[in-house]
């Protein structure tokens, strides 16, 4: 199981010790049914069936195919959780973008609350499920925010990201849109972020351990 700050074990290496870099091989990942894409980038550099280290997809395909990857070691549940925890980092520039008053504005800054509240606590705290019951009664005014003529772009981007972020099958990629909204999430430094979660992964995998915020 892998934990956000804690040990990350595999049950397939249990001679793994603490410290060891995360291996797989083409045929444990072939088992978990990878896209078609990634694996013909990643057959076209590692053409042998010796184990390799995890972080080696990270630069062979990229960030997505490194979180998809966290699969081998760990349920869907905490998946979902790192993917929070990246997409509530993500989103630390929009914080700027939403200080002024109005009720659109007001939604966006509790959308980002609830964001923070779901990636920082257990989905059996009380704090996750205060957080889940909102987004469901919230997450498609947020769309209709992200589309108001009264929000600058990136403001409108900021709308989005958020409501991004608390969809159930959140992920990063649908926080770095094409568009006009790319364009806003330059101005405020958004899309840079990936190469820093690329390295914090990174991390994961040659460490076994989950760096901190």
């Amino acid at each position: 199981m892998l934990t956000l700050h804690g040990e990350m074990t595999q049950a397939d290496e249990p001679d793994r010790q603490p410290g060891e870099p995360f291996m797989t091989s083409l045929d444990e990942i072939r088992h978990h049914r990878p896209c078609r894409q990634g694996w013909q980038q990643l057959t076209g550099v590692i053409d042998h069936d010796d184990r390799f280290p995890a972080s080696e997809v990270l630069d062979i395909c990229g960030l997505d195919a490194g979180l998809w990857l966290l699969r081998l070691w760990t349920d869907e549940t905490d998946v979902m959780a790192i993917y929070r925890k990246l997409a509530y980092w993500q989103l630390a520039p929009v914080k700027s973008l939403v200080v002024e008053s109005g009720p659109e504005l007001e939604l966006v800054r509790k959308g980002l609350s609830a964001v923070g509240l779901l990636a920082e606590h257990p989905g059996t705290s009380k704090e996750y499920r205060f957080a889940c019951e909102w987004a469901r009664r919230n997450w498609q005014r947020l769309g209709e925010v992200a589309m108001s003529a009264n929000l600058t772009a990136p403001q409108r981007f900021a709308a989005e990201a958020v409501q991004a972020a608390l969809h159930r099958e959140v992920h990063l990629r649908p926080l770095l849109v094409s568009g006009p909204v790319l364009e806003a999430a330059r101005q405020i430094g958004l899309t840079g972020m990936r190469g820093v979660f690329t390295e914090r992964l990174r991390s994961v995998f040659d460490t076994g351990k989950w760096p901190g915020k």
